[in-house]
Protein backbone atom coordinates (compact mmCIF):
# COMPACT_ATOMS: atom_id res chain seq x y z
CA UNK A 1 0.00 0.00 0.00
CA UNK A 2 1.10 3.51 -0.78
CA UNK A 3 1.63 4.93 2.74
CA UNK A 4 2.92 1.79 4.41
CA UNK A 5 6.65 2.62 4.04
CA UNK A 6 6.06 5.79 6.07
CA UNK A 7 4.23 3.81 8.74
CA UNK A 8 7.01 1.22 8.93
CA UNK A 9 9.53 4.03 9.53
CA UNK A 10 7.24 5.48 12.18
CA UNK A 11 6.34 8.63 10.26
CA UNK A 12 2.56 8.80 10.35
CA UNK A 13 2.59 12.39 9.05
CA UNK A 14 4.57 11.35 5.96
CA UNK A 15 2.29 8.36 5.43
CA UNK A 16 -0.77 10.62 5.63
CA UNK A 17 0.72 13.04 3.09
CA UNK A 18 1.45 10.16 0.71
CA UNK A 19 -2.06 8.74 1.14
CA UNK A 20 -3.63 12.18 0.58
CA UNK A 21 -1.74 12.51 -2.70
CA UNK A 22 -2.84 9.04 -3.79
CA UNK A 23 -6.43 9.82 -2.83
CA UNK A 24 -6.27 13.03 -4.88
CA UNK A 25 -5.47 10.90 -7.93
CA UNK A 26 -8.18 8.34 -7.13
CA UNK A 27 -10.96 10.91 -7.27
CA UNK A 28 -13.65 9.63 -9.60
CA UNK A 29 -12.21 6.11 -9.77
CA UNK A 30 -14.64 3.53 -8.42
CA UNK A 31 -12.80 0.29 -9.19
CA UNK A 32 -13.01 -2.55 -6.68
CA UNK A 33 -9.23 -2.52 -6.33
CA UNK A 34 -9.27 1.19 -5.46
CA UNK A 35 -12.01 0.72 -2.88
CA UNK A 36 -10.02 -2.12 -1.31
CA UNK A 37 -6.94 0.12 -1.14
CA UNK A 38 -8.89 2.86 0.64
CA UNK A 39 -10.45 0.32 3.04
CA UNK A 40 -6.97 -1.03 3.81
CA UNK A 41 -5.69 2.50 4.39
CA UNK A 42 -8.45 3.13 6.93
CA UNK A 43 -7.66 -0.18 8.57
CA UNK A 44 -3.98 0.76 8.82
CA UNK A 45 -4.92 4.11 10.36
CA UNK A 46 -7.07 2.51 13.09
CA UNK A 47 -4.21 2.19 15.57
CA UNK A 48 -3.42 5.90 15.22
CA UNK A 49 -6.96 7.29 15.63
CA UNK A 50 -6.81 7.26 19.43
CA UNK A 51 -3.71 9.49 19.38
CA UNK A 52 -5.81 12.41 18.18
CA UNK A 53 -3.53 13.26 15.26
CA UNK A 54 -5.17 15.76 12.92
CA UNK A 55 -3.63 14.24 9.78
CA UNK A 56 -5.09 10.84 10.69
CA UNK A 57 -8.56 12.26 11.38
CA UNK A 58 -8.60 14.20 8.10
CA UNK A 59 -7.39 11.25 6.04
CA UNK A 60 -9.80 8.84 7.72
CA UNK A 61 -12.67 11.24 6.94
CA UNK A 62 -11.58 11.43 3.30
CA UNK A 63 -11.40 7.66 3.11
CA UNK A 64 -14.85 7.30 4.64
CA UNK A 65 -16.29 9.84 2.20
CA UNK A 66 -14.55 8.15 -0.73
CA UNK A 67 -16.06 4.79 0.17
CA UNK A 68 -19.48 6.43 0.58
CA UNK A 69 -19.20 7.88 -2.93
CA UNK A 70 -18.87 11.49 -1.77
CA UNK A 71 -16.53 13.66 -3.87
CA UNK A 72 -13.69 14.83 -1.67
CA UNK A 73 -11.69 18.05 -1.78
CA UNK A 74 -8.03 17.81 -2.79
CA UNK A 75 -5.52 17.79 0.04
CA UNK A 76 -4.73 21.39 1.15
CA UNK A 77 -1.12 20.98 0.01
CA UNK A 78 -2.32 20.27 -3.54
CA UNK A 79 -4.70 23.25 -3.53
CA UNK A 80 -1.85 25.61 -2.60
CA UNK A 81 0.49 24.38 -5.32
CA UNK A 82 -2.21 24.30 -7.99
CA UNK A 83 -3.07 27.98 -7.54
CA UNK A 84 0.54 29.14 -7.81
CA UNK A 85 1.16 27.87 -11.35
Amino acid sequence: MVGQPGLKRGSIEQACTTWHRATDHMDGVRAVRTRKAVSRMRSDLARFRARGLRCVAELDERGRDFLAGVRTQPHPEKRRTTGSR
